[in-house]
């Protein structure tokens, strides 16, 4: 059967209901099914709310999910999961608003329930946010004051992957869609022939002037295509 259930809860979008919006019912029903996984997309977080220290309360906001694991008395890393997809593209630009929502999810939530998310296919590539988490830190005050964890390498590779392979049962260590052999690999002494033999140029030849001399005959004559000595 179903052992995972997803939900969009928070970044409100055009004609949402925001009274069906927010986790609460989402961690009251996590209660009645301990052996299902309830996965909080985007964490409940609201781009209209600065992310800070936790509030009790709130109407809005990462605190929203906070204070619902609190009323049913979920504990961190139980079967109440969360994904980072959009949260943290938008809030890496500040730093002290990152450290809040990020610690907050990985302290309350629990380390090994914090999903990695980019919602790339919004936004482009998601290389720039991976570079941005991976050299990311909470300070220690923020460590030392509100209790958020610190992010190690080992914190950030479960955020980044390990975290996801669990949730979904995989074996990140196991070999898979392994090739007996592979076409590219065995084409590629051909390719580097052809580049010997001059028959395909290679990547680095230079494709115009490399020389004074070279680049003062080009622009003696703009309306001319380029073209080597």
């Amino acid at each position: 059967g179903v052992k995972v259930f997803i939900a969009h809860k928070g970044l409100p979008l055009v004609h949402f209901d925001p009274t069906h919006n927010g986790p609460a019912d989402l961690v009251a029903v996590s209660r009645l099914f301990p052996d299902m996984n309830f996965v909080v997309f985007h964490g409940a977080w609201d781009p209209n709310r600065r992310e800070g220290p936790y509030r009790s309360g709130a109407r809005v906001g990462i605190d929203t999910l906070l204070g619902a694991l609190d009323k049913y008395q979920v504990p961190p890393n139980s079967n109440v999961w969360v994904d980072l997809g959009t949260v943290w593209r938008q809030v890496l630009r500040n730093p002290d608003t990152a450290a809040h929502a990020v610690g907050k999810l990985l302290k309350r939530v629990g380390v090994d329930r914090v999903l990695w998310g980019t919602d790339a296919i919004w936004y482009g590539s998601p290389q720039p946010q991976i570079m941005a988490f991976r050299a990311f830190q909470i300070g220690a005050a923020y460590q030392e004051q509100y209790g958020y964890p610190e992010l190690t390498p080992a914190l950030k590779q479960k955020v980044l992957g390990l975290n996801a392979a669990s949730l979904f049962g995989i074996d990140p260590a196991a070999p898979r869609c392994g090739l007996a052999s592979d076409p590219l690999a065995a084409a590629k002494p051909a390719a580097a022939q052809l580049h010997t033999d001059g028959v395909v140029p290679s990547g680095w030849d230079p494709r115009g002037p490399t020389t004074r001399r070279e680049i003062l005959q080009w622009l003696a004559s703009p309306l001319t295509r380029w073209t080597p000595a």
